[in-house]
């Protein structure tokens, strides 16, 4: 029986360059940059300074006074395809409407193995890069997604190589997986009808909200705001906006200014957050300072929600009279 975590040692480094003596060490990436040990794990750049690594529990060893040994490359490994279906996750969860949740085991798992092998899903614009898959995907369009997955390295001298032997070893197994599921192991890849992951909330929120600032600011950038939909304050706009799309999706539940702004802060603490220029920057924080002393955002309770507040009438003609009127 194949599993994807044999799959990838052997594609890996199916020669077990590196292991001597019992052990395994450090050795030279074909990409050039730090050492890679193992299975596919480079070093940090201060471990490589160093000559030692961080295992997942913590513990550090020396390579200049031994290297790991079977089970401590073993959870190496574990930690790493966890860590790139994360990043797999969150990278196609930001891009698509589809969560990566409730793909396929073996669509999720062919994600995963992209990250582990390129670290990113994302082009040099920070973009989704790989269009056609995603469709492949999407329409369970297998022979699409087994063309897709072809892509190429740069080697030390600078040369693109393609990753022939890889990705045929790769397409082996997708169609193993197809004819008979029960013949592979996909563990960790399960198919489920729960989307809510904590993991990935942060990101997804900040960019809806982004998306939601882009529309809303463009009437204030001719010096006055256009109506909203439904007679709504733009700042209730957005939050219906938001409240809408996290309560079908199930993603986090944030309903009020508090828990907005708290969501913000660990957003930029997060990791894998996406990039933000310095005018959305300044247009999140902008609207979370609003958030947070007006009267108008109430907190948004399940049941027995506060009374609507009766609010002063405003001239439609005078925009100085809008709330959020030259916010941004």
């Amino acid at each position: 029986m194949a599993s994807f975590k044999e799959l990838l040692k052997e594609v890996e480094n199916a020669k077990r360059t590196g292991f001597k003596n019992g052990a395994w060490f450090p050795h030279k990436s074909a990409e050039g940059g730090t050492r890679t040990v193992g299975y596919g794990h480079k070093l940090s750049k201060e471990e490589e300074k160093g000559n030692y690594i961080v295992l997942p529990n913590g513990k550090v060893i020396d390579f200049d006074n031994r290297g790991l040994n079977d089970e401590e490359i073993n959870t190496l490994l574990d930690a790493d395809i966890q860590k790139h279906k994360s990043v797999a996750a969150t990278q196609w969860n930001n891009f698509q409407k589809t969560p990566f949740s409730s793909l396929s085991p073996i669509y999720q798992a062919t994600l995963t193995e992209i990250a582990f092998n390129i670290g990113t899903l994302k082009n040099e614009k920070g973009k989704w890069g790989w269009p056609s898959l995603a469709k492949g995907i999407l329409n369970d369009d297998l022979e699409t997604v087994k063309a897709e997955i072809m892509r190429s390295f740069t080697d030390k001298k600078g040369n693109r190589q393609p990753l022939t032997n890889r990705v045929e070893k790769i397409r082996g197994f997708i169609d193993q997986a197809n004819a008979d599921p029960r013949s592979v192991v996909l563990e960790g890849f399960e198919l489920t009808d729960n989307v809510e992951e904590p993991e990935l909330s942060y990101s997804k929120l900040i960019n809806q909200m982004t998306s939601a600032l882009d529309a809303l600011q463009q009437p204030s950038k001719r010096g006055s705001q256009t109506p909203s939909r439904e007679g709504r304050d733009p700042v209730e706009e957005l939050m219906a906006y938001m409240d809408k799309d996290i309560d079908e999706k199930g993603v986090v539940r944030a309903r009020n200014e508090r828990k907005l702004q708290k969501t913000y802060e660990q957003a930029l603490a997060e990791e894998d957050r996406p990039e933000f220029s310095s005018s959305e920057e300044k247009k999140i924080k902008s609207l979370m300072k609003y958030m947070d002393s007006s009267p108008r955002v109430q907190v948004r309770e399940t049941t027995n929600p506060p009374p609507e507040q009766k609010e002063p009438e405003v001239r439609e003609d005078d925009p100085s009279k809008d709330p959020i009127y030259g916010l941004f």
